[in-house]
């Protein structure tokens, strides 16, 4: 990581000085080494422990055999069948539940870790379990809107939250009136740099797949067309501290791009030799120094392959998993990398497969228990 140290200290900003004015950044060619501008979030390095909703839509706490472990403080229900988990931080603290793309249901917060579920303060929307994310912190929640008119009205948009959920508005995107579908997301472990690919609806009166991050918890985008997108669809990944941001570009991975100072410059790479297949926000993970992923690669017939690897992203593919015949959208890993975790988000008992030694040796893929329903299981860190 690239950082300026004196004397083995990091200098506070304001304390630099050229003569009488102020130093405000300093580089090493053409990398930013002061000041660091990384996520501020501390992540608990503690007990990987998996998260998941039973067939009845309680929440349960599992090993990572899926052995039920009691929590901390007991998990109530789902508000009804129709929903699927958003989102669980660090420590189990925060919760989100949303409905999925065959049911309108209202987006709910929990703040009492799971026991409790209510609307937000400032008003609920229609949610999807697959077009959600929520930082490790659960500070920062970002959920899209579907779109249901023809043309598409501003009502599609992205939503954020980064109260805990309390209060939510919505995303303004560069020249962007509506967001149609979202092809991937990607969150720093504090939420403050945010990555989202996704179809839209322009002012121009244009459909178009485009790329946009945030480097400031979402007050602020970039729209990343500079990387010459055109109409493309990209699967990002970001390390929690924000320090590595990854495009990999779905329909022509030699041309990706990839930053490792905290957004502040990209380069392009050639990941020649990724079969990507679809992209979504379930599909990446990183740890909190970016040094191990997770993603998925192929997802259908013959088999599924979820590539992942401990070279921070810097040639990719470096190694491969198969996941025979599943769909294994639904990825996850632990904040030190050590828990890799990957499974079916779309079926009852999913399968799934992990490692507990930073992706050195995996366990053989087999099914959840059978109380085990649909949707998403979390990977989360306790202490």
């Amino acid at each position: 990581m690239a950082d300026l140290k004196i004397q083995g200290i990091t200098p506070v900003a304001g304390k630099l000085k050229l003569g009488s004015s102020d130093v405000s950044k300093i580089y090493s060619g053409s990398t930013l080494v002061w000041p660091m501008t990384g996520d501020p979030y501390e992540p608990v390095f503690g007990t990987a422990r998996f998260v998941a909703t039973d067939n009845a839509g309680a929440i349960n706490l599992y090993d990572t055999s899926f052995n039920t472990i009691t929590p901390p403080n007991p998990f109530g229900l789902l508000p009804n069948s129709n929903y699927n988990l958003g989102g669980v931080s660090d420590n189990l603290s925060y919760m989100v539940a949303c409905g999925d793309d065959f049911t309108s249901e209202q987006i709910k917060i929990s703040l009492d870790g799971g026991q409790t579920f209510s609307n937000p303060s400032s008003g609920t929307f229609e949610s999807d379990f697959k077009k959600t994310m929520v930082s490790k912190s659960g500070k920062v929640i970002l959920s899209a809107v579907p779109n249901t008119a023809n043309p598409p009205t501003s009502d599609a948009n992205w939503m954020l939250s980064t109260d805990y959920g309390v209060n939510f508005i919505k995303v303004t995107l560069p020249s962007v009136i509506a967001v149609l579908n979202v092809t991937g997301g990607a969150v720093s472990s504090g939420g403050k740099f945010i990555a989202i690919s996704n179809r839209v609806y322009t002012d121009t009166g244009t459909y178009i797949d485009k790329a946009f991050y945030s480097k400031d918890y979402g007050a602020t985008w970039n729209d990343a067309s500079s990387f010459g997108q055109g109409d493309k669809k990209w699967k990002p990944l970001i390390s929690g501290s924000g320090e590595y941001l990854i495009f990999i570009n779905v329909s022509d991975p030699s041309n990706s791009f990839y930053s490792s100072d905290y957004a502040e410059n990209f380069i392009q790479k050639n990941y020649t030799g990724l079969e990507i297949q679809a992209a979504t926000i379930l599909g990446t993970a990183m740890n909190e120094s970016g040094q191990y992923y997770i993603f998925s690669e192929t997802l259908y017939a013959p088999g599924g392959v979820v590539a992942y690897g401990n070279n921070y992203g810097s040639t990719l593919p470096q190694n491969r998993i198969s996941t025979d015949n599943t769909g294994a959208r639904n990825v996850r890993i632990s904040n030190s990398g050590e828990t890799i975790f990957w499974s079916d988000e779309g079926s009852s008992q999913p399968d799934y497969s992990f490692s507990d030694n930073f992706g050195a040796a995996w366990s053989a893929v087999q099914s959840a228990p059978n109380s085990v329903g649909m949707g998403t299981v979390f990977l989360v860190d306790v202490n």
